[in-house]
C-alpha cells in the first residue's frame, strides 16, 4: 500500500459497524438463503417450462452436473477475490471447517479498502456466475434443469452478499470498508486538526 494511502487511513473514522450474524442470526440467515433459492428455483423453472415444452431433460450429463455443483463455491470465492487483487498482500486467504463437517473459504480484508472496490468484490461474482447460468440454461436446454438448480443455489449461496450489497450501498460516497473477526466497519476520511 502506498504511502499516500496509508497516510489517509491513519486519519479514519469508524461510522458504523455491522455484524450481521448478530443483527439477524445465523439461522434466520440460513433460512433466508434457503427460502431465496427455492423462489428463485420456482420463478426460473416455471417460465422455462413454458418457453420450451418440448424439451426433453438430459441426465446423462448428471456427473458433469455435480462437478459444476462442487465447484460452484470455490468459484463463487475466487470472483470475489479478482477485483481485490490489487490489494492482494492485505487479503487473508483461509479454510475453515462450519460445524466441523463443512469447509469454508474465507478472505478477510486486513486493510480498508474504498467503497467502490469493496462492492465490486461483492456484486462480481452475482453478475458473472448468474449471468453465465442464464446464458447457459437459454442455449442448452435440454440442460435447463440442472442450470436452474444451480442459479438457485447461487444465488442462495449469495444470500449474505445481497445484504452486503445493501448495508454498503447506503454508505457514504467516499468510504472504505475494514473487516474484522465479527463483520465491517464503516470508515469516513477525517481532516487533520492541527
Amino acid at each position: 500500500m502506498s504511502a499516500e494511502l496509508r497516510g489517509i487511513i491513519l486519519f479514519m473514522s469508524c461510522v458504523k459497524e455491522i455484524n450481521v450474524n448478530k443483527q439477524y442470526g445465523q439461522l434466520w440467515l440460513d433460512f433466508m438463503s434457503a427460502i431465496l433459492a427455492f423462489t428463485v428455483f420456482i420463478i426460473t423453472y416455471l417460465p422455462m417450462n413454458y418457453l420450451f415444452p418440448d424439451t426433453v431433460i438430459n441426465t446423462e450429463s448428471l456427473s458433469i452436473f455435480t462437478l459444476f455443483l462442487i465447484g460452484l463455491y470455490p468459484i463463487h470465492k475466487l470472483i470475489h477475490y479478482i477485483p481485490l487483487m490489487p490489494v492482494n498482500k492485505n487479503i487473508k486467504k483461509s479454510l475453515e471447517l462450519r460445524s466441523k463437517c463443512v469447509p469454508m473459504i474465507q478472505l478477510k480484508v486486513n486493510e480498508p479498502v474504498p467503497k467502490l472496490m469493496y462492492l465490486s468484490a461483492l456484486i462480481a461474482p452475482i453478475l458473472f456466475i448468474n449471468g453465465t447460468l442464464l446464458l447457459l440454461m437459454l442455449s442448452f436446454q435440454q440442460y435447463g434443469a440442472f442450470f436452474i438448480i444451480l442459479l438457485s443455489l447461487h444465488i442462495g449461496l449469495s444470500c449474505r452478499d445481497l445484504i452486503y450489497i445493501k448495508i454498503v450501498m447506503n454508505t457514504p460516497k467516499f468510504s472504505y470498508i475494514e473487516e474484522n473477526e465479527v463483520g465491517l466497519n464503516i470508515l469516513i476520511q477525517i481532516k487533520e486538526t492541527r
